[in-house]
């Protein structure tokens, strides 16, 4: 029954576990050698985001949007809006000093 459910869920959302897996792979492998982050509280906030989702999709499902925004959803969660305001900021700290 696992195996089942683990199979059918790799194949219908498969773009969002490359996604995640793509955008958190640098930040998991720097907290783990110590260069960035506290290697304790990084687990926590995703915890806590992941707890986030879980009520975002509870109250879609209860309003009847389930299936209307549930890839939005997904795709704002599983974004990597961080280093995407990072680049964001790199790139105006570069064009401030030339």
């Amino acid at each position: 029954m696992f195996l089942t459910f683990i199979s059918a869920s790799i194949a219908s959302y498969w773009p969002f576990i490359v996604t995640s897996a793509a955008a958190s792979i640098s930040d998991i492998i720097n907290t783990v050698t110590g260069k960035k982050g506290d290697m304790f509280l990084n687990p926590y906030k995703n915890v806590i985001n992941m707890h986030l989702m879980i009520f975002i999709i509870a109250f879609m499902g209860a309003g009847g949007l389930h299936g209307y925004i549930l890839y939005a959803a997904l795709v704002i969660y599983f974004f990597p809006f961080s280093r995407l305001f990072r680049f964001r900021k790199k790139t105006q700290a570069l064009a401030e000093n030339c």
